[in-house]
C-alpha cells in the first residue's frame, strides 16, 4: 500500500496486509468502529463472491456495488435450495444464522449512530469472527481457493484446477 508520497522522497510503501489481519489489529487496539467498518466491507465482498460463484440471482445494481442487505438473503436462499449434501448445507446455514445474529454490528459501527459507543469489543469481535467463518465455509479446505458451482457437473467444487484434494459438494 502506498501510504504517503512526496516529490522529495517519493512513495512510502507498507507491505500488503490481508483484510482479516487488519481487522484483528483493529480489534486488538480496541478500534471498534474501524474493525466494524472493515468487517462490513469484508462481508460485502464475501457475499458478492458467494453470489457470483453460486449463480445467485441478484437484481442488477449500478456501479456502486451491492450492500449486505441486497446480498445476504439471496445468497442464503440459493445455497439452501442448491446444496444437497446435508452436512455442508448445515455448516453453511449455521454460518449464515450466526452472522444474522451479529450483522447489526456492521450497521451500527458503519454509520453515525449513538449506539456505537455502547457496543463492546467482544460484540465487535463476534461479528468479525462470524464474517470470517462465512468466508471460510466457501473456501476449499485444501488450498483455500473459493468454491464455485459447476452447473454441468451439479457440484460445488474448488475453483483451483491445481488443487490436489478439491472439495466437491453435491447439488440439486
Amino acid at each position: 500500500s502506498i501510504v504517503a508520497w512526496s516529490v522529495q522522497t517519493g512513495p512510502r510503501i507498507l507491505p500488503y496486509k490481508p483484510r482479516w489481519e487488519k481487522i484483528q489489529e483493529k480489534i486488538e487496539r480496541g478500534d471498534k468502529t474501524g474493525a466494524g467498518n472493515e468487517a462490513r466491507q469484508y462481508l460485502e465482498s464475501v457475499l458478492e463472491r458467494v453470489c457470483r460463484d453460486t449463480d445467485t440471482f441478484v437484481p442488477v445494481k449500478g456501479p456502486k456495488g451491492y450492500d449486505v442487505g441486497q446480498l445476504f438473503d439471496p445468497a442464503k436462499s440459493r445455497v439452501d435450495k442448491l446444496v444437497r449434501d446435508e452436512a455442508f448445507k448445515q455448516r453453511v446455514l449455521q454460518a449464515f444464522q450466526d452472522l444474522q445474529r451479529t450483522t447489526i454490528m456492521g450497521n451500527i459501527l458503519s454509520h453515525n449512530n449513538p449506539l456505537a459507543e455502547s457496543v463492546s469489543i467482544n460484540e465487535v469481535r463476534s461479528f468479525c469472527n462470524c464474517v470470517k467463518n462465512l468466508d471460510e465455509v466457501f473456501l476449499c479446505p485444501s488450498c483455500r481457493h473459493a468454491i464455485r458451482y459447476y452447473r454441468d457437473l451439479a457440484i460445488l467444487r474448488c475453483s483451483n484446477p491445481k488443487c490436489t484434494d478439491p472439495i466437491e459438494v453435491k447439488t440439486n
